[in-house]
C-alpha cells in the first residue's frame, strides 16, 4: 500500500467513526429518556395529587376521571356514582429521575388497599382503587407489586374502617359519607379475605380531565383542604394500615 493510499483509508475510517459518533448522539436512543404518563385511581384526587406531587422526578399531576361509560363527564356527575367512573390522577414523570415501580409503590402506601369502592370517608364507585395501565410492562410490573403485598403479609392485621356518622361532618365535608352507605362498606368489609387488595388493574381507558377548580385543590384552598382530610380520617387510617408515619 503506498503511502498516499494509507493516508486515503485512515481519513476514510475517522470519517466514518465521527459520522458514526454524530448519529449516535442525535439518536433517540442516546437522548434523555421521554416523560411518562401513570395513572392511578387513589381515592380523592384532592388527596392523591398532594401524595404525589412531592416526589422528585414527578413532573405534573392532573386530576380527572376514568373508567366509566359517560362522556366528558361533570364532577357532580362521577361524583353522583352514576357514570361509572372513578376519581383519578394521571401523573407525567421523568423515568430517569424517579421508575414506575417506585409510583407503584407510593400508590400502595398511599391508600387502604383492602376496600371494595371506598377509600376513608368516601364511598362509593367513584372511590374505587385502580391501577390504570398504559402498556404491558406497567400491566406486568402492577400485577407484580399486587402480589407481593398480598403474600408478604403486611396486610392482615389490617381491621375493618370503623362506622362514621354523616353528621360527623360539616355540610361541605359530607361527600359521601352517608350511613346507609357506612352499612353497605361494613358488610362488604367482614366479607374480605385478610390481607386480600381489592385494587383493580386494568387497562386504562379515555382520562377526562376534571374541572380547574380541582386541580391543584390544595394549593387554591390549603385551609379547607386541611379540614377535610383530617375530618375525613385518611392519614389515622393510613398509620393504622402502614404503621405510624409509613405512610410516604
Amino acid at each position: 500500500m503506498s503511502h498516499l493510499q494509507f493516508i486515503a483509508k485512515a481519513s476514510s475510517s475517522l470519517l466514518t467513526g465521527l459520522l458514526a459518533l454524530l448519529l449516535a448522539a442525535f439518536s433517540p436512543a442516546s437522548s434523555a429518556q421521554q416523560p411518562a404518563s401513570a395513572i392511578f385511581a387513589a381515592g380523592c384526587f384532592w388527596c392523591a395529587q398532594t401524595n404525589f406531587e412531592k416526589l422528585p422526578g414527578v413532573i405534573r399531576i392532573e386530576a380527572g376521571y376514568i373508567g366509566g361509560h359517560t362522556i366528558n363527564p361533570t364532577y357532580e356527575q362521577v361524583r353522583s356514582g352514576t357514570t361509572g367512573h372513578a376519581e383519578a390522577v394521571r401523573i407525567t414523570y421523568d423515568p430517569a429521575r424517579i421508575s414506575y415501580r417506585q409510583l407503584l409503590d407510593h400508590f400502595w402506601h398511599n391508600i387502604d388497599p383492602t376496600t371494595n369502592n371506598r377509600q376513608f370517608c368516601n364511598l362509593g364507585t367513584q372511590y374505587r382503587t385502580g391501577i390504570h395501565y398504559l402498556n404491558d410492562i406497567q400491566r406486568q410490573e402492577a400485577i407484580a407489586s399486587k402480589i407481593a403485598l398480598e403474600q408478604s403479609g403486611v396486610l392482615r392485621h389490617v381491621s375493618p374502617p370503623v362506622a362514621v356518622a354523616s353528621s360527623d361532618y360539616p355540610p361541605e365535608f359530607q361527600l359521601e359519607a352517608q350511613r346507609h352507605a357506612e352499612a353497605d362498606a361494613q358488610a362488604e368489609a367482614s366479607q374480605t379475605e385478610p390481607g386480600k387488595v381489592a385494587t383493580e388493574i386494568v387497562p386504562a381507558g379515555t382520562f377526562y380531565l376534571a374541572e380547574e377548580r380541582h386541580q391543584a385543590y390544595h394549593h387554591k384552598n390549603p385551609l379547607r383542604f386541611k379540614i377535610y382530610r383530617l375530618q375525613c380520617g385518611r392519614d389515622a387510617r393510613l398509620n393504622h394500615i402502614w404503621g405510624n408515619g409509613q405512610n410516604k
